[in-house]
Parts: C-alpha cells; structure tokens; sequence
C-alpha cells in the first residue's frame, strides 16, 4: 500500500513538474494593443495603413471627447510618419502598407513626452520598413 502511494505521488509530482516546464509551448504570444508589427500588417489584405488599422485596431481611431472648454482641437489622433507629423487619420490612407514597419498609438500623454504639446488625443505613429532599416 505505501509503495503504491510512493509511485503515485512521484507520477503525480513528475506530471505537475512536466507541465510547469512546458513554458509557452502551444500558447499564442500575446500582442500588444498599442502596437501593429509588420508581420501582423502582411497577413492583412489592407492596401493602406488606414485599411491596416481600421482591420487590426479599430480602437485608434476612437474619439477621445473634448480635451478642453476653451480649445477646438481634433479629438482624434495625429497621424505622425517618421518622427514628423503628417495630419489627420485620413493621411493614413496614403501610405502603402507595404511601406510600414509598424504602427503604435501614443496616448496623449505619450505623444506629449515624445513630440511635445499639440497631441490632445494622442498620435498614431507609422514607421516605414526605411527608416528602420536605417535606424535599427
């Protein structure tokens, strides 16, 4: 009897210790929300960036409400391409999304750290497959 108890608590000991190991095996690697990766964009059939977006993350598009009484600004996010600031999100649909390396959505205070005020409701950063292979 104590024998049997013995095997049974060393399979079950080696079980529970197998599964621990396994790690990530069989499980999906978890995207982030804020970004849309280049190979995340080629499994697309999107012609443009905004196709791209509107297909893989709605949510950037998503009217952030007014910032201020005083001020009109957009409420929508600034697209920027390459570190420089390219308009609204209609702009997207002029850039080929096989051009793009990747997408981020900066939230207000992001783009505010990184391009300085003027970003009310965030901005929509589009990298080019060139500037990255020029800046790794």
């Amino acid at each position: 009897m104590i024998n049997k108890l013995y095997a049974t608590g060393w399979m079950t000991f080696a079980f529970v210790a197998g599964v621990a190991c396994s790690g990530n095996a069989g499980r999906r690697a978890v995207q982030s929300s804020d970004i849309i990766t280049r190979a995340e964009l080629s499994r697309t059939a999107a012609l443009n960036a905004y196709e791209a977006v509107q297909r893989l993350r709605p949510q950037f598009f998503k009217d952030r409400g007014r910032t201020s009484i005083l001020r009109t600004e957009s409420r929508t996010p600034t697209v920027v391409l390459d570190d420089r600031p390219l308009g609204d999100m209609s702009t997207l649909r002029d850039i080929a999304v096989t051009t793009v390396y990747e997408i981020r959505y900066l939230s207000a205070s992001q783009a505010q750290v990184k391009y300085g005020s003027g970003y009310p409701a965030g901005a929509i950063v589009v990298v080019s497959a060139r500037v990255k292979e020029e800046r790794p």
